[in-house]
This record gives structure tokens, sequence and C-alpha cells, in this order.
């Protein structure tokens, strides 16, 4: 029954390695579900890139009907 928005802003290094997610927005307010997104994001792999890049994102969450 989660929903709400979420907008993280992540660093994709140069090597395309994702790191330091931080949530800029949460409208959902549950921490069990923010510390698993952090974990899947921290665990993507963009194609490299030339140099870091800041990315924010938002998530849009609503309960399946």
């Amino acid at each position: 029954a989660l929903a709400g928005r979420l907008a993280v802003r992540f660093t994709v290094q140069a090597g395309g390695k994702v790191i330091d997610p931080e949530f800029i927005e949460d409208k959902v307010g549950s921490a069990g579900m923010n510390d698993c997104i952090s974990h899947r994001i921290e665990s993507w792999r963009i194609p490299q890139v030339k140099e870091d890049v800041t990315v924010s994102f938002p998530f849009i969450f609503q309960p399946q009907q």
C-alpha cells in the first residue's frame, strides 16, 4: 500500500559505477524502502561516460489495484 514520489540524486562515475544516492524528495516515508532503493541504485552500472555526471531521477509509486 506504499505510494508516493521519491526523487533521488546520484553520481555516475566515469567508469560507469553509480555512487552516493541521496533522497532529495520523499513523499513515501518508508525507511526500509529507501534502504532497498539505495542499495539497488548502487548496484547499477551505466555505460561509461567521459566524466562524472550527477543525475536526479524521480520514482512514482502507486499501489496495485
